[in-house]
């Protein structure tokens, strides 16, 4: 594959692959501009559904304009059937890397929470659900907090008209799963199952590992119904900015969750709310 040209685009280096594909660095012939393409392995294009996997994160993608959802230039495919997705370049680490090395100050989980708010609620009022929000699907270009972006849309949910439950089964990374992709309320999903998983998220990121909130569907079903607030090792203001996230009922979970994080002004993340680097524990 490398040195293979699929278009425009020269492929030059394997970045990664998953269970579904691989994914390249390539260099545009005319422009010298670099691009992510992302593809299928061959062996699945030929099998059903898999075309149609890579056409739903194309169409996620394509959708969705903001800094904080990686940019999809194009789809592309080849006389074998093979679909490819060019998207734009991050060089960076992944969230989840990053939190090998610590949690994140507070202040910068509050930059975090805004951005990926903020990013979550454009692809959702483009009628796009992620439904796989985590450490892994965030990426920090240049391993900066404030360029954070979302990526990997391959199981978003695309919610139509009379749409929304989920009928084929789990979809995403169990421990930051909502309860609705677990079955609870009836599997509805809409973009404040994102949150929840945004929630966790973030309190993976303050305290620089995950939450523990399940290995197991039956240990992930029985976390979230004891879940009751966030750890007390994370400063109080900014507990008080994810509890809201991570209610088990989606209807008491908020819609518009950037404020959550802004200063009453609006226009900067909050970063006065959660000065203090630790908090007394909770009068139980």
């Amino acid at each position: 594959m490398l040195g293979r040209t699929i278009s425009h685009y020269r492929i030059q280096e394997k970045l990664g692959a998953g269970g579904m594909g691989e994914v390249y660095r390539a260099r545009h012939r005319r422009l010298g501009e670099y691009r992510a393409i992302k593809m299928m392995h061959a062996e699945l294009a030929t099998k059903q559904g898999a075309n149609e996997f890579f056409l739903r994160e194309a169409k996620a993608l394509l959708a969705v304009r903001h800094p904080a959802v990686v940019h999809c230039h194009d789809l592309l495919s080849d006389e074998q059937g093979r679909i490819y997705l060019v998207m734009e370049m991050i060089d960076g680490i992944s969230l989840a890397d990053r939190l090998v090395d610590g949690p994140l100050p507070a202040d910068q989980v509050v930059v975090l929470g805004a951005r990926l708010a903020a990013g979550l609620q454009a692809a959702h009022a483009c009628g796009v659900v992620h439904r796989d929000v985590s450490p892994d699907n965030i990426v920090l270009p240049g391993g900066e907090v404030e360029s954070a972006k979302l990526i990997d849309f391959g199981i978003a949910k695309i919610l139509e008209e009379g749409q929304g439950t989920i009928i084929d089964g789990f979809k995403g990374k169990l421990s930051y799963a909502s309860p609705e992709q677990l079955g609870f309320f009836g599997g509805q999903i809409d973009g404040r199952s994102d949150f929840y998983s945004l929630g966790l998220v973030l309190c993976a990121a303050a305290l620089g590992r995950p939450m523990g909130m399940g290995t197991t569907v039956v240990e992930a079903v029985d976390a979230r119904r004891a879940f009751q607030h966030v750890p007390d090792a994370i400063p109080i203001g900014l507990r008080s900015a994810i509890e809201p996230l991570l209610a088990l009922d989606p209807q008491k979970r908020p819609m518009n969750v950037e404020r959550l994080f802004l200063a009453p002004g609006g226009d900067q993340p909050g970063l006065s709310a959660i000065r203090a680097s630790s908090a007394p524990a909770r009068a139980e």
